[in-house]
């Protein structure tokens, strides 16, 4: 059972490192909207871009990709440093990467895919 559990946590951090490493790259090329499809429409984080939850998807898509160019066009964001998933909350990831010092971001399992998000609460609290 513990070679099962070891084996679907190095297959999650494996899947959190493949999403954000492209993540991270199309910040680093300037690519918002193909960075915006990795922002996760959750309500917290609609709500902490001013998103309108009834924004159509193009909308949402380019106002996500504004809110990114803003954040990230001047300090680029460099490599991966570390990626811890929530003991309590499986489905949450934290992403510690190289920013001159350090800066995190928060990715949760959605669909079946690893997502950006500003809602960096455990489901487990």
């Amino acid at each position: 059972m513990v070679a099962c559990e070891d084996r679907a946590a190095t297959h999650a951090l494996q899947s959190v490192r493949e999403r954000a490493d492209l993540f991270l790259h199309h910040l680093r090329s300037d690519q918002w909207e193909q960075a915006a499809r990795f922002v996760a429409a959750d309500p917290i984080t609609l709500q902490r871009m001013d998103i309108s939850a009834d924004a159509t998807s193009e909308a949402r898509l380019r106002l996500i990709a504004n809110w990114l160019e803003t954040l990230y066009r001047r300090v680029k964001p460099g490599e991966i440093y570390t990626i811890e998933i929530d003991p309590d909350d499986p489905d949450l990831a934290l992403v510690t990467y190289v920013a001159g010092d350090f800066d995190t971001f928060h990715m949760r399992l959605t669909d079946g895919k690893w997502m950006y998000t500003l809602d960096g609460r455990s489901s487990a609290k």
